[in-house]
């Protein structure tokens, strides 16, 4: 079903679906502690009230769903060497395209990653 944005604009994309997967796999996730997964969702009302839209909230929750599966700890006792660890991992780490073949992400990806940390942990 398509939706639309704020500014009735037809969204192809169906972010609002995207949301409801990325939030259902948020707190499905086993491998993230329920601190984390707090701290995301406090995040994601604080974007919401900066008035990120839809789309960039959607961004960010799965690239930091992400980061928090990587880095294994939680948030707040993360170090700068955890991050430079993190980077690397992110680096090498492997990406399905919709479950078929494997490709490494991107220097712009990884570079999208180091942004939405900065913009996490600034």
């Amino acid at each position: 079903m398509v939706s639309t944005l704020r500014n009735e604009k037809v969204d192809i994309h169906d972010y609002p679906r995207r949301m409801e997967r990325a939030l259902r796999h948020l707190k499905r996730h086993q491998g993230i502690s329920d601190y984390n997964k707090r701290k995301l969702l406090d995040y994601l009302d604080h974007l919401e009230d900066e008035g990120l839209t839809l789309a960039r909230r959607v961004t960010h929750l799965v690239r930091l769903t992400r980061i928090a599966e990587t880095l294994r700890k939680d948030f707040d006792s993360a170090t700068q060497e955890d991050m430079r660890i993190l980077t690397r991992r992110l680096k090498i780490r492997k990406t399905t395209n919709s479950g078929n073949a494997s490709e490494e992400l991107s220097e712009r990806s990884i570079g999208d990653y180091q942004n939405t940390i900065k913009k996490f942990w600034g």
